[in-house]
């Protein structure tokens, strides 16, 4: 039996380290960071939220399994401080820097991104909108993009897409801790041959009481369907029940 790793006071019974990035779908990254067994992901800062939008990375790992934050995609020193700030209380942290990651030829890849929010008593109502343009489709580490149509399964970040996104979601006060939103991501045509256009369809029901004794239990239910239009493909469904609950000692 090896020596369990220690970081940080932590000890971790696994020695893999998984990337978040180059998946084809965040549903096939969850499939591969479950069956790799690993208990810490790394993950570039741009790729990460901490303004609590619903659908980033930390809201998609499992509770139990570490972030390895680093700055990716950074090509100062400066560039790349600024970029970390926000995470320099966590602790352990990676810096990249530099063009140790090249991909062997020149691209390009851009994203812009809009989004309106429109707060009404316990609802939200949010629409969005994303360009991406280029030569290439956006990669990790060279990109950081708003994600603002990055949802369930799709990011809609490939060279030519725009999406435009629908969303409302509820907090019900008669239930403590109950809420849901539902939503829908439309595409256009990507620029590369063999891609296709592709809408989602998503969602969300999450109980997480905030006091008595089921504090610290969390349900999430998330249901999502993807459309696409060419390639002589089905529809893709994605079903997910989650369920966490925090001790504390």
């Amino acid at each position: 039996m090896p020596d369990p790793l220690i970081i940080a006071g932590r000890e971790f019974a696994s020695r893999l380290f998984l990337g978040t990035a180059g998946y084809p779908n965040r549903m096939l990254m969850l499939d591969a960071i479950a069956a790799s067994g690993t208990e810490m992901v790394t993950a570039s800062i741009r790729r990460i939220s901490l303004a609590g939008e619903d659908e980033s990375l930390v809201d998609l790992i499992p509770k139990h399994i570490r972030f390895l934050p680093n700055t990716a995609g950074c090509q100062t020193a400066k560039d790349a401080v600024l970029t970390a700030e926000p995470f320099l209380g966590a602790s352990p942290f990676v810096m990249y820097l530099g063009d140790n990651l090249l991909q062997g030829h020149s691209f390009s890849g851009h994203q812009f991104g809009i989004k309106v929010e429109l707060p009404i008593k316990k609802a939200l109502f949010t629409a969005a909108f994303t360009q991406a343009w280029g030569t290439a489709n956006l990669q990790n580490p060279w990109s950081g993009y708003p994600g603002y149509t990055s949802v369930q399964v799709q990011d809609f970040n490939r060279a030519g897409e725009g999406a435009f996104l629908l969303r409302a979601g509820y907090d019900f006060p008669w239930v403590d801790g109950l809420s849901a939103y539902a939503l829908a991501v439309f595409g256009t045509d990507p620029d590369l041959a063999n891609q296709y256009r592709q809408n989602e369809f998503d969602f969300n029901l999450q109980w997480g009481p905030k006091k008595g004794v089921l504090e610290g239990l969390s349900l999430r239910l998330r249901y999502a369907v993807v459309q696409q239009f060419g390639g002589n493909v089905d529809n893709l469904t994605d079903f997910r029940a989650i369920l966490n609950y925090v001790i504390k000692f």
